[in-house]
């Protein structure tokens, strides 16, 4: 009985691995997200493949944060390791450098719930799993802010952009956080609003729960899945939150128009296909002279649809 019981869970931990990696590839795959890789494009020196192998490196990665959360509960002192640990093998996977850092910051963690909840089995909820985020991302300490900060110093050459406190790329900070071991979301504060990664987790993954699911829903419904409801619903997130991956590259500013023009697409019936796809391309070209990618956007999208694979599927 116990070997079947461990067979049991064993399966289940995988099944939360292959549902984060399922939403990767649709995300990934999908055509045409302006100014981000799809199936047909790159970008300078990056391309699909190297996202693809990049994802299939990671699954086993998600793999070993639900069974750590399966292991260990909602408690803190794993979940940076598992970043960190994540981060290398990205980076090691391909050779196009920094493909899914914001994507295994948010999604490391729902990798862990998942795996407390399916112990128990049936299906999980979305409001156990943002319940569990919630718990988990509490628990978290001061091991946790030290892993996180090293896997986003080794994989962004620029950090997170300079703050006057608690800088990545600053030796101090660790010293620092050594010293006074402070909880994981005090170490984030002074990123509030400055990256879109950081404020999810400093609010319980917010936007992915009361803006990007609803969202990503409701296109699901009126388009197809893969591909312009997906597409569209990236769009609509884009036109409501300023993307903070094209903030720190090319400036506020240009945050700031990228946001309009995803309004005015917005504002096109997306009933009428062949406009909303000329318009999108439009955007798409206007975005990709000037390197503007809403990479930020993207993590959220990815995050989303990660808890909607997982909240609605049965499990094995």
């Amino acid at each position: 009985m116990r070997a079947n019981s461990d067979s049991r869970l064993s399966s289940r931990y995988i099944w939360v691995a292959d549902q984060i990696t399922s939403a990767l590839i649709l995300e990934a795959s999908a055509y045409p997200k302006p100014a981000l890789i799809d199936r047909y494009r790159g970008v300078p020196g990056t391309s699909f493949s190297d996202f693809v192998y990049s994802i299939i490196g990671l699954s086993r990665s998600f793999e070993r944060a639900a069974r750590a959360g399966g292991r260990m509960g909602l408690v803190g002192g794993e979940v940076g390791k598992l970043i960190q640990g994540s981060v290398d093998v990205m980076l090691g996977s391909q050779r196009g450098g920094n493909t899914h850092l914001g994507a295994i910051i948010l999604l490391s963690p729902i990798a862990y719930v998942s795996g407390h909840l399916v112990r128990r089995g049936g299906t999980i909820t979305v409001k156990e799993m943002r319940s569990a985020l919630h718990r988990l991302i509490d628990s978290l300490d001061w091991r946790d802010a030290i892993g996180l900060f090293r896997a986003i110093a080794r994989a962004s050459p620029g950090g997170l952009g300079k703050v006057p406190f608690l800088d990545v790329k600053d030796t101090s900070t660790y010293r620092l956080i050594r010293t006074t071991r402070p909880r994981f979301i005090d170490v984030l504060r002074p990123y509030k609003g400055r990256d879109l990664v950081m404020d999810e987790l400093l609010s319980g993954y917010s936007k992915t729960f009361d803006l990007c699911l609803p969202t990503l829903m409701r296109w699901m419904r009126e388009g197809d899945f893969s591909e312009i409801g997906l597409v569209g619903a990236m769009i609509e997130v884009l036109s409501k939150v300023a993307d903070t991956h094209i903030t720190r590259r090319r400036g506020a500013a240009s945050a700031t128009i990228v946001r309009g023009l995803a309004e005015k697409l917005i504002d096109a019936d997306p009933g009428d296909l062949r406009t909303f796809t000329r318009l999108l391309g439009e955007l798409d070209a206007y975005m990709r002279s000037r390197d503007l990618r809403p990479g930020s956007t993207a993590d959220l999208i990815d995050a989303a649809l990660s808890v909607y694979l997982l909240t609605s599927r049965p499990l094995p």
